[in-house]
């Protein structure tokens, strides 16, 4: 009964570790100041891509629209976020004008140890310093950490579009002519 208590209070633990480690806003200073008409720097020159044999599939440069989110891959619920995208891209996938930019905060290490189990089949950009997330002001709520951008890398929509009415919301502004 005694290891059985023990057991429990060190998940607690764990539980708690996790859960902050998400929202510790004490690594860094970051101020969320993300909003609709924001230019986000995609710093490729400042990252790490993973699967480069990929990424023409995925990223199309001079595209009209950019989708681009940001993990960490350290907060459970963030990187759940990253999981979800292998099954949303499929509403994407078919438009030649949307590029997809996946940045994650890990180690290479790391970042191989977590995809292990995910198995993600589309490029990443290792932002290991968490530069990307410093210059571009993002903040650490993981449902203001992805963004549709215009070929301006202007911020037209922000969150994941993982629920039918804001992936309605991407596809109604993608479809539009210009």
């Amino acid at each position: 009964m005694c290891n059985k208590n023990r057991f429990i209070g060190i998940l607690y633990i764990l539980l708690f570790v996790c859960i902050s480690s998400c929202n510790n806003k004490n690594n860094l200073k970051v101020t969320e100041s993300i909003a609709v008409g924001t230019k986000i720097n995609l710093m490729e020159y400042a990252v790490k891509p993973v699967w480069k044999d990929t990424t023409q599939h995925f990223i199309k440069h001079g595209s009209q629209y950019k989708i681009v989110t940001y993990a960490n891959s350290y907060c459970e619920p963030c990187w759940h976020n990253v999981i979800l995208w292998k099954e949303n891209l499929k509403y994407f996938k078919d438009s030649p004008q949307v590029s997809f930019y996946c940045y994650v905060h890990a180690t290479p290490q790391d970042f191989v140890l977590k995809n292990a189990d995910a198995k993600l089949d589309f490029p990443v950009f290792l932002d290991e310093r968490e530069r990307f997330k410093i210059v571009n002001q993002l903040g650490n709520n993981p449902s203001k950490l992805t963004f549709l951008l215009n070929s301006e890398n202007e911020v037209l929509l922000i969150g994941p579009p993982f629920t039918k009415e804001m992936r309605e919301r991407y596809l109604s502004v993608i479809s539009k002519k210009n």
